[in-house]
C-alpha cells in the first residue's frame, strides 16, 4: 500500500513539473530590429501645393449698353481684333426714327426760343418810351428763358438718342483674341437691367495667370515673388514656371475649409497655356543647397522606440530634435537642429552627423519563441530575421 502512494505522488509531481516548467525557465530576451537609410548631402526646397485655373492678364466682357436685335456678327471665335473694330451689329432703325424726332423737337424749340427772344426786344423798346407795363416786360423775359429751357432739355435728348444709335455698333475696346461669342445674328438682346455679355476678349494670351487657393496652414509662408512650377493634364510630363504675383486678404470658406487666392503670372510665349486649364501648382516656399539631408522618419524615432537596447546617451536633453544612428552595432543618439523639409527628407545642422551616416528610420521588436516551441513557419525557435541587424 506504500509503494503504492509513492508512485501516485511521484506522478501527480511529474504531471505539476510538465505544467509548470516554462514558467520556471527564464524568459528569452527581446530583440530588436533596426531599419536604417543613408545620411546624404545636397540640394532641397520646400514647396506649398495647391491647385488653379489659367486666365488671361487682361480679359474685357463686351456687352451692349442698348437692346434690340442682332443683324449682323462680324467676328467668330478665336479672332484677333484691334480696339475699336466693329463686333457686331444691332438694328439701327428705332434708333435712328428716335434721332429724327428729337432733331425734329430741338429745331421747334430753337424756333420757339428765336421768337421769345424777338418779342422780348420789342417789349423793350415800348418799355423805354413808357409805352408798356413792367408786367408785360417780365411776362416776355420769363417766356424768353423757358424757351432756352425747352431747347436745353431737348437738345440733351436728341444726344442721348444719338449715343444709343451710336452703340448699336459693338466695338471691340482693347486689341486682342475672342475667347467666347454669345450672341448669333437675328437673336434679341435686352439690356433693360444690366448690360448683357457678347463677347469676351483677352488682351494677351502670351501673359497668363494661374489663380490658386491656397488652405490657410500654407498661407503665411506664401510671399509676393516667390518661384512656382506646376503643371497640366495637356502636356503630361512638363513643367512650367512662373511667379507670386499678388496673395489676396479675402478668405473663401467651402465646407470649413479656409483658402485664401494667391494670384500666379506666366508667360505664354508659345501659346500651348489656354485659358481654362487645371493646373497642379508647387509654390517653392524655401530652398537650401549642400545641406544635410535625413529621411523624416528618422526624425521620428524617440528614445522610447530603442528602450531595452544599449542606447549611447549624449548630454545634451531628451527634448531636443535627435536621430539615432547605427555605429558598432549599437544606437547613438545625436542632437539635430531640423531646417526646412519637403515632405520626404529634412535639412538638418548637427556636429556628430556626417554625410553616409546611417541612421534609424525604424524599430522593431520580437520575443523569440521558446526552445522547443514551434513557430509559424514549422520547425522550432523563430524565423531568423533576413536584412535586418538585430541585438
Amino acid at each position: 500500500m506504500r509503494r503504492r502512494n509513492l508512485w501516485i505522488g511521484g506522478a501527480v509531481l511529474l504531471v505539476a513539473l510538465v505544467a509548470v516548467g516554462p514558467c520556471l525557465l527564464p524568459r528569452p530576451p527581446i530583440t530588436a530590429a533596426f531599419q536604417t537609410a543613408k545620411v546624404s548631402r545636397g540640394a532641397l526646397e520646400a514647396t506649398v501645393s495647391a491647385s488653379g485655373t489659367l486666365r488671361p492678364v487682361d480679359e474685357v466682357e463686351v456687352g451692349s449698353a442698348v437692346s434690340g436685335r442682332i443683324v449682323r456678327i462680324v467676328v467668330d471665335y478665336n479672332s484677333h481684333v484691334e480696339a475699336g473694330q466693329v463686333l457686331a451689329e444691332i438694328d439701327p432703325s428705332a434708333f435712328r426714327a428716335r434721332v429724327s424726332q428729337y432733331e425734329a423737337a430741338a429745331a421747334r424749340a430753337r424756333a420757339t426760343l428765336q421768337q421769345a427772344e424777338f418779342d422780348l426786344k420789342r417789349q423793350h423798346e415800348l418799355a423805354s418810351e413808357n409805352l408798356l407795363a413792367s408786367a408785360d416786360l417780365e411776362r416776355s423775359l420769363t417766356a424768353r428763358e423757358q424757351a432756352r429751357a425747352d431747347l436745353q432739355q431737348v437738345e440733351a435728348q436728341l444726344a442721348s438718342a444719338r449715343v444709343d444709335l451710336a452703340n448699336t455698333v459693338i466695338r471691340a475696346p482693347i486689341e486682342g483674341v475672342v475667347l467666347s461669342r454669345k450672341v448669333d445674328a437675328g437673336q434679341t438682346v435686352a439690356a433693360s437691367l444690366q448690360a448683357p455679355t457678347l463677347f469676351l476678349i483677352a488682351r494677351d494670351l502670351a501673359d497668363m495667370q494661374l489663380e490658386t487657393s491656397v488652405d490657410e496652414a500654407d498661407i503665411g509662408r506664401v510671399r509676393d515673388g516667390q518661384d512656382v512650377r506646376f503643371t497640366v493634364d495637356a502636356y503630361p510630363g512638363t513643367k512650367f514656371t512662373g511667379k507670386v504675383h499678388q496673395v489676396r486678404l479675402e478668405s473663401t470658406t467651402t465646407s470649413g475649409v479656409v483658402t485664401y487666392t494667391v494670384v500666379i503670372r506666366t508667360r505664354n510665349e508659345d501659346g500651348r497655356l489656354r485659358p481654362g486649364m487645371t493646373a497642379d501648382v508647387a509654390i517653392v516656399v524655401a530652398h537650401c543647397t549642400q545641406a544635410l539631408l535625413v529621411p523624416n522618419a528618422a526624425l521620428r524615432v524617440t528614445e522610447a522606440d530603442v528602450n531595452g537596447t544599449a542606447v549611447v546617451a549624449s548630454r545634451d536633453s531628451t527634448d531636443v530634435p535627435a536621430v539615432f544612428l547605427l555605429r558598432g552595432g549599437r544606437p547613438e543618439r545625436v542632437a539635430v537642429s531640423p531646417g526646412i523639409s519637403d515632405g520626404v527628407s529634412t535639412a538638418v545642422v548637427a556636429a556628430g552627423l556626417r554625410a553616409g551616416d546611417a541612421v534609424i528610420t525604424q524599430v522593431e521588436r520580437a520575443t523569440p519563441a521558446a526552445p522547443g516551441a514551434r513557430s509559424p513557419l514549422g520547425g522550432f525557435g523563430p524565423p531568423a530575421g533576413i536584412g535586418k541587424k538585430r541585438l
